[in-house]
């Protein structure tokens, strides 16, 4: 199971930090896992990323699939062989899947293409508009 943090990056920095993917995941990383200050960390994390409006996403979620359960922002999906638990944020949307590439990253991309996605744990990352443009197929 793949532990995915998604965060959504600030347009005015994106172009700082889009040829330098791993220089982002470092700041990203020390901000999630570090024991600085707190009002620091919260100072770099609002430097960087912005707000995820989780009422799009939701909207989309729910107006997208037939199928889902819901516990507040958490949504349990099953997408063709995928089964993912989808946790929206205002910071970040965290997702759980069983897949290395999510159907979620297509959903993402819909609503902004700035996401980074982090998986720390496998000190994996990637920009979301970096993957493959390929049109995933929703079985419900």
């Amino acid at each position: 199971m793949r532990k995915y943090y998604i965060f959504l990056i600030d347009s005015y920095v994106i172009d700082s930090y889009i040829n330098d993917p791993a220089s982002l995941y470092k700041t990203l990383k020390k901000v999630y896992s570090s024991r600085m200050n707190m009002k620091y960390r919260v100072s770099i994390f609002k430097q960087i990323t912005k707000m995820i409006e989780k009422t799009v996403i939701t909207n989309y979620i729910e107006n997208k699939f037939n199928s889902y359960k819901k516990n507040k922002d958490k949504y349990l999906l099953n997408i063709n062989d995928e089964k993912c638990l989808v946790e929206i944020n205002y910071s970040c949307v965290v997702l759980y899947t069983n897949k290395n590439f999510s159907n979620i990253f297509d959903i993402l991309k819909i609503y902004n293409k700035n996401f980074f996605v982090c998986d720390f744990k496998n000190e994996d990352y990637f920009f979301i508009n970096k993957i493959s443009n390929k049109v995933f197929k929703y079985n419900i």
